[in-house]
């Protein structure tokens, strides 16, 4: 073969393999991007998530709590139990006062303002009623107190200088002052009475009901008023 001839075939070759070595190599960057391509968006079936979520049995990670971890917050887990209500619990306020009442004293629910509340059974079965309620300061003074309490059984006011006849003073077992009375009113309905003033309150205990069932019932309203005592 001439040499010119094997000159230019030689180059021929040469261009041909460049050629296919060019081909190869844009060939294999195409595939490079397919498979980044699948691997951040065509992920398989079975691939665990990548979006930050775990697999269910997947264990916590930092700063996460497990799935039957107790709620934090206060908030109460899905479909877990109620437990008991939580009651607060305050101190008694200063003045306050407590009692014992005879065992055979039926309490009654508290009104909006009563601290305490009784039914008392005489022998002709009737109830009579036991309101303990208290009111700040003086409320009024002993005097009008007791001519209210003497208007709702049908008496006449008094004056102060009458109220030493209407009132006996007591003491309790602790030491505290009660203005007693006993006001036996009209048409068989009579008030036994007591007013303590402790610590800028005024604590009035009256038993109200006919007159012979509170007669039956005074001696032990007496004893009643002086188990009385502060907290």
């Amino acid at each position: 073969m001439p040499p010119r001839i094997s000159t230019i075939a030689l180059s021929l070759v040469c261009l041909g393999l460049c050629a296919c070595a060019k081909d190869e190599v844009r060939t294999y960057k195409v595939a490079k991007e397919k498979q980044k391509s699948m691997s951040t968006q065509e992920m398989p079936a079975d691939h665990p998530p990548v979006s930050g979520q775990l697999p269910a049995d997947h264990p916590p990670m930092p700063g996460q709590l497990p799935p039957d971890h107790p709620p934090m917050g206060g908030a109460m887990a899905p479909g877990a139990a109620a437990g008991p209500a939580v009651t607060a619990v305050t101190a008694p306020a200063a003045g306050d006062l407590e009692w014992t009442a005879p065992a055979d004293w039926q309490t009654k629910p508290l009104g909006q303002m009563r601290r305490g509340s009784f039914a008392l059974k005489g022998s002709s079965g009737t109830d009579s009623d036991l309101s303990i309620i208290v009111l700040p300061g003086a409320a009024g003074g002993n005097l009008d107190n007791i001519n209210r309490w003497r208007g709702q059984v049908g008496l006449s006011p008094i004056t102060q200088a009458a109220l030493a006849d209407e009132a006996t003073p007591l003491s309790t077992a602790s030491g505290l002052e009660v203005l007693f009375v006993d006001l036996k009113g009209a048409k068989n309905d009579s008030i036994l009475g007591g007013i303590i003033v402790q610590q800028g309150q005024s604590w009035f205990f009256k038993l109200r009901g006919p007159t012979a069932q509170l007669q039956e019932q005074k001696p032990a309203f007496i004893a009643f008023l002086k188990t009385v005592k502060a907290r």
